[in-house]
């Protein structure tokens, strides 16, 4: 089953900021989907796809410091 997500549920699952998932969005790193009323959410599918990147961006993050 494919649930959809509002973009705060999702950017807990992915614990990431919710702002996050909105830059990708606006980037057009990650285009959410949209409901009738221009609300972005996303499915299953969409945090199976996002996961490595999110994972991968961390990473990053860490050799930084």
């Amino acid at each position: 089953m494919n649930n959809k997500y509002k973009l705060g549920e999702m950017a807990r699952r992915l614990d990431i900021h919710p702002q996050t998932l909105q830059r990708y969005d606006k980037k057009n790193i990650f285009k959410a989907k949209r409901t009738i009323t221009n609300r972005r959410y996303y499915t299953d599918d969409d945090y199976k796809y996002l996961l490595p990147i999110v994972v991968a961006n961390k990473e990053r993050q860490k050799s930084k410091w």
